[in-house]
């Protein structure tokens, strides 16, 4: 498994990529307790371009969006050669 950061974590089998994202949810009773879901993917690039897409979602211009773009591709570069160090 590679973890991201908080919010997302990466893992894989023999078939496919796994995206696993993780967030706050409630429960049957309404209290906060974290949960997941997870997306498949044929290919890491594929794994890449979803967490940069859901990264870049919450903006609200196009200085926003490149913003965010830079960030998140230079943080998932950073974390995926930190955990192959």
């Amino acid at each position: 498994m590679i973890k991201i950061n908080e919010q997302f974590t990466i893992d894989s089998d023999k078939y496919c990529w796994h995206l696993i994202e993780t967030y706050e949810g409630k429960d049957k009773a309404g209290n906060i307790k974290p949960q997941s879901k997870t997306s498949y993917h044929r290919n890491l690039p594929q794994v890449c371009k979803e967490i940069i897409n859901r990264e870049i979602k919450g903006c609200e211009s196009l200085e926003a969006v490149i913003k965010c773009y830079e960030q998140s591709t230079q943080k998932l570069i950073d974390e995926l050669k930190e955990q192959q160090s």
